[in-house]
């Protein structure tokens, strides 16, 4: 009995690379996308680091009007809460067309 325990017990790096082998094998037969959420990914930071750029670029406060309400709010979060308003209502939106095309 020359074996050790050691020897008897893959090593940790044989088994995470045979898991990712095993991954991206499983991807690549469903048709996994590789390149374009990389790209999205950048686009989404550079975005992101824009956005937050113009927000600490606009604290001063302006008066917001909507029917009985006049709010007092830094331009940015203006900005902020229009966009997140947007977002909501373009997801609504392609979620509608994506569930009626499933029907069809």
């Amino acid at each position: 009995m020359d074996e050790t325990f050691s020897d008897s017990v893959p090593e940790l790096t044989d088994i995470v690379t045979d898991d990712v082998r095993e991954a991206a094998e499983k991807g690549a037969r469903k048709g996994a996308r590789r390149g374009p959420s990389g790209l999205l990914a950048i686009v989404s930071s550079v975005l992101g680091a824009l956005i937050a750029i113009f927000a600490l670029q606009n604290l001063d406060n302006v008066s917001v009007k909507f029917l009985p309400w006049d709010i007092e709010l830094p331009l940015a979060a203006v900005v902020g809460i229009t966009f997140v308003i947007g977002a909501l209502i373009g997801s609504l939106l392609g979620w509608r067309r994506r569930r009626t095309r499933a029907k069809v």
